[in-house]
């Protein structure tokens, strides 16, 4: 409804208060203070009655400005004195002038009539796209003479503006090649460990292993459009190092970073900032890297804090003392391309791995990770390998919930997993149960004053057998009902994906189980565009990469 008060302004803007009272009269606003009950034809009825008064309005006011002209015209004519022959066509261009502004308030008030019939749920009876005001996110298009406001492609009309959709259950483009080979004489580039994170509306970027070249990492950019990808040439970020599991962040300002490990175990984690360049959104220019956390096994991960922080989580070891191990978190402030580290926390005083987060606003978060208890006794039941907690920035400063809340704790053996946000305060955790050998979903609501996390019902289980990975996409808010998106894949097997809806009751159901890949993965990450696709970059089983859109068929 906030269209039509904007519409509402412009019609007392376009008619004034004056001839508003002509347009409805004492006893009509009489009658109508009257009403008792609801009448829901009485805005339709008033919309038509408008519609009436602007016809009027206008033959009058023409026929009014024809007569007035022609008399100036007859008497400009007849006048000898040349100061009173310009005083007079003087007076004939400010009555054309007011002419066109009385023609242009008409044309106000017919594209009010016309728009808030249509949001009103009418079927469309305007006669050209000047006289129907769209959505951002609609277009205009005239049949048979008729002009109705219409959603972009992958757009979806929820009754008064477009919304990008929450998913896509086909295939909208097939798989292509992420580097274009021109030269066949020299060999395929091989990649491997690829993250992606979408930003700005239409763009992206890739970080990748490539193994072709001594494993050092590089990074991509890419633009999205309707027919695909663009993407820019690749950007190397770790020198001379091998460029382990990297990780990548991009804030609203254009500041990049981007952290990684120098070796498959025990390596060394770097973080490297740059600044994606002012002229050209497809390149960056990067600093070197610098060592924060010794003795690396585990992929770390980059989440951004308002418009200039980043926290970096990772798995410190501690010099490989599995005693003295726990979850690190790293805060940095970033700026022109730099960065300062602004402090160093914990976040479970145990060994951690298989780290994964995501944002629940622009300034907390929520991780998920396996948590490994050193000393516990030889008959313990209680497992932290399914937990989450809360973090986020206040006073500068990273507050984490000391209370970390703890999935299915009689359960061990929890592998890959992935945590994403659903809608305001609930996040979807997925993950692999290699006891039961199940993919689970489990929805977690964060009380948004405490920010303490509570399991909503049971884990759902959306597929049976190992899996290769666990994955999921954040959909927040993207459809009239919240789903759920995660992708997975089982031993010699094409990728996968399951969509599921939250019920009215705060449930997963109406899982959908959807085969998006053709070939069996190596390396995969997804992300959701800005018009509400889903892009996949990955590799194959030989390391060559690809990238594939999903949208609605």
């Amino acid at each position: 409804m906030k269209r039509a008060v904007l519409f509402l302004g412009t019609l007392f803007g376009a008619i004034g208060p004056g001839n508003y009272a002509l347009f409805l009269n004492k006893s009509e606003r009489r009658g109508a203070a009257q009403i008792k009950g609801v009448d829901v034809y009485y805005v339709t009825e008033l919309l038509d009655k408008l519609k009436v008064f602007i016809e009027r309005h206008k033959a009058t006011t023409q026929q009014r400005y024809d007569s007035e002209t022609l008399r100036l015209l007859a008497a400009t004519q007849n006048t000898r004195t040349t100061s009173d022959k310009k005083l007079l066509e003087s007076t004939v261009e400010k009555i054309e002038e007011a002419r066109m502004e009385s023609q242009h308030a008409d044309d106000h008030m017919r594209s009010f009539y016309y728009t808030l019939k249509s949001i009103l749920g009418a079927k469309s009876t305007a006669p050209t796209c000047q006289y129907l005001i769209c959505a951002k996110d609609e277009v205009c298009h005239v049949t048979n003479g008729i002009a109705a406001c219409g959603c972009k492609p992958h757009y979806v009309h929820d009754g008064f503006v477009c919304k990008p959709v929450a998913f896509f259950t086909t295939s909208y483009f097939s798989a292509q090649p992420l580097f274009k080979h021109v030269n066949w004489a020299e060999p395929l580039a091989r990649v491997a460990d690829i993250d992606l994170i979408p930003f700005s509306r239409d763009h992206v970027a890739v970080a990748y292993r490539k193994m072709t070249d001594r494993d050092r990492g590089f990074l991509l950019f890419g633009k999205t459009s309707a027919d695909g990808v663009t993407w820019g040439q690749p950007v190397p970020f770790s020198g001379q190092l091998a460029a382990y599991s990297p990780a990548i962040s991009v804030l609203g300002n254009g500041n990049v970073m981007i952290a990684f490990r120098d070796a498959s175990r025990s390596g060394t984690g770097y973080v490297v900032s740059g600044r994606i360049n002012s002229t050209d959104a497809m390149d960056a220019a990067l600093g070197a890297p610098h060592a924060v956390s010794r003795f690396q096994a585990q992929k770390m991960v980059l989440m951004p804090l308002g418009s200039s922080n980043i926290v970096c989580l990772y798995s410190d070891r501690s010099f490989g003392n599995i005693q003295q191990a726990y979850g690190g978190a790293i805060l940095m402030q970033v700026a022109s391309g730099s960065f300062s580290i602004m402090g160093r926390y914990r976040f479970a005083d145990m060994p951690v791995a298989r780290l994964a987060a995501t944002q629940l606003t622009p300034s907390s978060l929520v991780i998920a990770y396996r948590g490994m208890q050193v000393d516990a006794s030889p008959g313990a039941t209680q497992s932290p390998e399914l937990s989450a907690t809360w973090m986020g920035m206040e006073d500068g400063e990273l507050v984490i919930d000391p209370h970390p809340l703890v999935l299915e704790p009689n359960q061990k053996d929890m592998w890959a997993r992935d945590i994403s946000l659903v809608s305001e305060n609930v996040l979807a955790y997925s993950y692999q149960s290699g006891m039961e050998k199940k993919t689970k979903v489990a929805l977690i609501h964060v009380d948004p004053n405490t920010h303490t996390l509570k399991t909503a019902g049971e884990p759902t289980v959306i597929a049976e057998g190992d899996t290769k990975y666990v994955q999921g996409i954040s959909l927040p808010a993207a459809a009239s009902e919240p789903h759920t998106f995660t992708y997975y894949q089982h031993p010699k097997s094409k990728g996968e994906a399951s969509a599921c809806r939250i019920d009215p009751s705060g449930q997963l159901s109406h899982c959908n189980k959807i085969e998006w890949a053709d070939t069996e993965l190596e390396s995969v990450r997804g992300g959701r565009l800005g018009n509400g696709r889903l892009l996949f970059v990955f590799s194959d089983l030989s390391g060559e990469p690809f990238y594939q859109l999903l949208g609605s068929a």
